[in-house]
């Protein structure tokens, strides 16, 4: 529910315990690299998510919950 990867950094920052979080979306945009159906991300969304990486956090791509989780952290 947050609008892009710098708010969720920052949230993980904020709140201690965040295990998982869940890419529903990010649209596709000029310079962005696509990982998964609907999963564009800019370098710096890529940087951010790295980051969310090294702090053991669990990235999953899934725009609906009956959808299988795609693990994004095997590809950053």
């Amino acid at each position: 529910v947050l609008g892009n990867t710098a708010e969720t950094l920052a949230l993980v920052e904020k709140v201690p315990g965040i295990s998982a979080i869940n890419y529903g979306g990010l649209p596709q945009k000029e310079g962005a690299r696509q990982f998964g159906k609907a999963i564009y991300l800019t370098e710096e969304e890529i940087a951010h998510s790295r980051v969310l990486k090294e702090k053991g956090i669990r990235l999953e791509m899934r725009q609906v919950p009956a959808h299988s989780a795609e693990l994004l952290n095997d590809q950053l």
